[in-house]
């Protein structure tokens, strides 16, 4: 490995680590540690199908949290050169209190917890183009789960008891990071572009990445200077 190479490797570690520092209260998510749920699943008998149960769960209803891509390519808000496990993993989420969900081939291929929905034709209104995108649904906080000795016991329509806000603040600080560490964000961009992708696209993916944090950080000020909603995170 050549000096320059070492020589910017070191220059990019001394930059991370002084934002770290510096903004080391802002990015630091605190959920609890995942706890398995009891082995034996219980489904009350609510008169549902499991087919009325799944689009209750994952049928979209507009909403958007990021382009389906990049929440499958995200790492977790982790502090590591050599990669953090992915966002999407289901202990990881299970600590914010989403439930776990089951494989649909149609509406949740990828197994997302309940209340995650794959969207394939979001329309977004400002650059009047449609993309598949994953947001939550009604089933995120009107799914509840009961335990009680060896049993786990479904109820649709309980209230669900999941963190919202640090959530929200995992996802951010999963997407600030992405965008400042070189290596993080070459991962990211070789799990959404592919292996060859051309400069164009390259330059295209930053660019909307940087975009939707601005916007997303305006809105979190907007937010928080208008106190719209309480966010404790």
């Amino acid at each position: 490995m050549g000096k320059k190479v070492v020589a910017g490797i070191f220059i990019v570690l001394l930059i991370g680590g002084y934002f770290l520092y510096r903004e080391w209260d802002q990015l630091k998510v605190v959920v609890p540690e995942y706890k398995a749920p009891p082995e034996q699943k219980v489904k009350l008998d609510q008169h549902w199908t499991e087919e009325q149960r799944h689009r209750f769960h994952y049928t979209a209803q507009g909403t958007r949290l990021l382009p389906y891509e990049w929440f499958m390519a995200l790492e977790q808000p982790c502090f590591s050169i050599a990669g953090c496990e992915p966002f999407h993993e289901k202990t990881y989420l299970a600590r914010f209190g989403f439930l776990e969900g089951d494989q649909d081939p149609q509406l949740n291929p990828d197994a997302l917890p309940v209340g995650f929905a794959k969207q394939d034709d979001f329309y977004d209104p400002e650059s009047k183009g449609t993309s598949k995108v994953v947001g939550l649904t009604c089933a995120a906080c009107h799914s509840g789960e009961l335990y009680f000795d060896k049993y786990a016991v479904r109820i649709e329509g309980a209230p669900a008891m999941i963190e919202v806000a640090q959530f929200q603040k995992a996802l951010g600080v999963a997407l600030i990071l992405t965008d400042k560490m070189p290596f993080r964000y070459k991962r990211f961009e070789r799990s959404v572009l592919g292996p060859n992708p051309t400069d164009e696209q390259e330059k295209q993916l930053k660019s909307t990445l940087d975009s939707f944090i601005s916007r997303a950080m305006y809105e979190k000020s907007d937010t928080d200077k208008e106190k719209i909603y309480e966010n404790a995170a």
